[in-house]
C-alpha cells in the first residue's frame, strides 16, 4: 500500500532530510531533476513545455526543472503562482 503524507509531514520530512544533509538545496536539486527527466521522457527533447511553480515549500523545484529543461533544448516558459516577493530561501 503506498502511503501519502499530509504537507505538514512532508514539511517535516523535508526539514528532516535538510538537516541530515546540512542544506536543502540538494533535495530540491535532486527533486528538480527527477520533474525534469520525466517531462523529457513524456515530451521528448525540443519540446515546448509550461512549468507552473508556486511560492510554497515544493516551488523551487519547478524553477530547477525548467533550468533543467532549457538546458536540455526545450522551449520553457515558466510561470509564478503567487507573489515574487513572497519566495524566500532556495
Amino acid at each position: 500500500m503506498l502511503e501519502l503524507l499530509t504537507p505538514d509531514e512532508m514539511a517535516a520530512a523535508d526539514r528532516l532530510a535538510a538537516r541530515e544533509l546540512g542544506a536543502s538545496w540538494p533535495l530540491m536539486a535532486a527533486a528538480g531533476a527527477a520533474v525534469a527527466d520525466a517531462a523529457l521522457a513524456m515530451a521528448g527533447e525540443g519540446a515546448e513545455i509550461l512549468v507552473l511553480a508556486g511560492p510554497g515549500n515544493n516551488g523551487g523545484d519547478g524553477f530547477v526543472a525548467a533550468e533543467a529543461l532549457r538546458r536540455a533544448g526545450c522551449r520553457v516558459r515558466l510561470a509564478l503562482l503567487g507573489a515574487r516577493d513572497r519566495l524566500r530561501g532556495d
